[in-house]
């Protein structure tokens, strides 16, 4: 028996975000409507090889825009409960995250002055192909999803979802390359590239500077 772990970890950018419930409906392989509450502290979901277990990482990664390729499949429409012994395929996909507000870390993206403990965003799928974003159940670009991601400080592409077996090739890394992923939890990795981004451009600025001191002192000699 393996098991699959989610960790909720604290936001840099204002506040603490937490998963609170993931709800999947018609996505891989939970036809009917199924919610997964996360508690406080450390959620584990347990469960026999082929339970569906990975299937829920999946489902974060779906909502925060991955593509199909990253959630293996070929494409979108892959997602979509296929059926099975007497049961019939879905015509969609569809999972809906619930994010804790209670830090008000979303608070921009709410209403003028509504107040909110919580927040929904989600994502479908059509077997025609369609996919749409959600947020507090209305339709809204890719883009915000986006916008709400970076605001949480949540990054789908980073350690933010540890997938199975992903524990064991940490540990087994090597330090120099167990303190990247450090780095990179702790928003030290993206200050040091901010950091990087800034003295290029003051590089940049001064070589400029060069430039037009020589050209300067050519026009004094003439």
């Amino acid at each position: 028996m393996s098991d699959q772990k989610l960790e909720q970890e604290e936001n840099s950018t204002g506040g603490d975000t937490k998963i609170k419930e993931v709800k999947c409906k018609g996505f891989k392989s939970f036809q009917r409507s199924t919610a997964v509450p996360f508690y406080e502290g450390l959620t584990a979901i347990v469960g026999e090889n082929g339970s569906g277990k990975s299937n829920v990482v999946d489902a974060l990664s779906f909502v925060f825009g991955k593509r199909s390729s990253s959630l293996r499949a070929e494409k979108l429409t892959q997602l979509i409960f296929n059926g099975g012994e007497n049961r019939s395929k879905a015509d969609f996909a569809k999972v809906t995250v619930t994010l804790d507000n209670s830090s008000g870390v979303f608070d921009e993206f709410l209403e003028d002055e509504e107040e909110a403990e919580e927040v929904t965003v989600g994502r479908k799928v059509t077997q025609a192909g369609s996919s749409m974003y959600k947020f507090r159940g209305h339709n809204v670009k890719a883009s915000k999803i986006d916008e709400m991601a970076r605001k949480a400080n949540i990054d789908p592409d980073g350690y933010h979802f540890v997938r199975q077996g992903k524990v064991t090739e940490i540990v087994e890394q090597s330090d120099k390359e167990r303190r990247k992923v450090v780095d990179e939890l702790s928003g030290v990795a993206e200050f040091d590239e901010k950091k990087d981004e800034a003295e290029e451009a003051v590089d940049e600025v001064e070589e400029k500077l060069q430039q037009q001191e020589i050209i300067l002192n050519e026009k004094k000699d003439h």
